[in-house]
């Protein structure tokens, strides 16, 4: 009976925080009274009355990022962009803010596990969650990830919201963001990497401690070799180039970095 009613609150908040505003001209309402940080009302909210406490996500966003060190889509590799959407979420262009084929295997993996193994996150969650919340594994949180998803996606395009996660995630070794990521691990600005080097990184969000190609190379190859596997599949890369990729010459950094 639980899982049934965590599944019907997840997918009926999805649909009511999707549907259309009743007023075009004020789609986001206003913060609560007496709310004044962006990112208490993002993390505290509770999700049945969220929305009165949210306002113009354009806002909220701005408000929590530096774009002192923001790579602008048109200057994010092309490949980076290809392997993180084949092994962060393959559906991204398809699906809204949330991938009800993800949240079902992952709803029934979780309840087959007795715990929280598996999230079925998407890109757009992703960036809700590094941006707003924590990383706690509760269906509290996870239903606030949820909404907050969909109401981003209903303002920004696909295109906008890689730009943001791809700005915004850990890649390790200290690195908040893929211009900080390309310069600790390749000396080298974002817009400069190699195709070879954008699989590394694509391969790091998942665990980057344990991928830091720096104290981890052997793991940072395997997972590497993850990576061009997945954008084979999808018919991003031939297997001759994913096999020249896998060999070529990273340029890493040389200084060890601490994880």
């Amino acid at each position: 009976m639980r899982f049934i009613l965590v599944i019907a609150l997840m997918l009926g908040g999805w649909w009511w925080w999707s549907a259309p505003p009743d007023d075009p001209a004020a789609p986001f309402g206003t913060l609560k009274e007496g709310v004044t940080s962006t990112a208490d009302a993002m993390r505290d909210a509770d999700p049945i009355s969220f929305g009165q406490q949210l306002y113009d996500p354009h806002a909220a966003v701005e408000s929590m990022i530096d774009r002192s060190t923001f790579v602008p889509a048109e200057e994010i590799p092309t490949t980076l962009k290809q392997a993180i959407i084949a092994t962060e979420d393959k559906r991204f262009y398809t699906h809204g803010a949330i991938d009800l084929i993800g949240v079902a295997r992952a709803l029934v993996a979780n309840y087959q596990a007795g715990e929280t193994l598996q999230g079925g996150s998407t890109i757009s969650q992703q960036t809700v969650k590094n941006l707003f919340l924590s990383h706690d594994r509760t269906w509290m949180r996870k239903t606030q990830e949820m909404l907050l998803a969909s109401r981003l996606e209903r303002v920004y395009s696909k295109e906008e919201i890689l730009e943001l996660y791809l700005n915004t995630i850990y890649y390790g070794a200290g690195a908040y963001g893929l211009q900080a990521a390309a310069l600790t691990y390749f000396h080298c600005d974002a817009r400069d990497l190699t195709p070879a080097q954008c699989t590394v990184l694509a391969g790091l969000p998942q665990a980057p401690s344990a991928y830091n190609p720096l104290a981890h190379f052997e793991n940072a190859k395997a997972r590497q070799r993850q990576v061009l596997d997945a954008m084979t599949e999808q018919g991003m890369l031939s297997p001759a180039e994913a096999k020249l990729l896998y060999a070529a010459d990273l340029h890493l950094a040389d200084a060890t970095s601490e994880e």
